[in-house]
């Protein structure tokens, strides 16, 4: 393999590690906004109903931050995956490109050496006969 077509590749499965910051960067952010019953909210609450009431807002609202974290994730991961296949298919179209040229060369010395065989045998078949 050329070392430019190496050199590719290696840029490709470093593209797949791009998305891990961003991730880490959501995760952080999705923490920050995740919501707990505080502990001075507590004292306030006076009834088994009153409890009920804050967990399941709190619920709520950590179910939809959970469902806009798994969004973004995935459009990041979307992103990263649909660059990175499109390198790859880039470097396998090269790779398949230079494995044409080389083997369009080869058959090309292939048949030149054939036909100055060809000729030799002719040209030794005549001197002979």
């Amino acid at each position: 393999m050329q070392p430019e077509l190496l050199r590719s590749m290696k840029d490709s499965f470093k593209g797949m590690q791009g998305p891990i910051p961003e991730l880490m960067k959501l995760n952080m952010q999705m923490f920050k906004d995740f919501s707990f019953i505080q502990p001075e909210e507590w004292s306030r609450l006076k009834n088994f109903q009153d409890i009920f009431d804050k967990s399941m807002k709190v619920s709520i609202h950590n179910g939809h931050k959970m469902l806009e974290y798994f969004q973004q994730a995935t459009e990041i991961l979307e992103k990263s995956w649909l660059s990175t296949s499109e390198q790859a298919m880039k470097n396998l179209k090269k790779g398949m490109d230079q494995t044409e040229e080389v083997t369009n060369k080869t058959i090309r010395t292939a048949k030149q050496a054939a036909s100055n065989l060809k000729g030799k045998q002719n040209e030794l078949w005549k001197r002979s006969h």
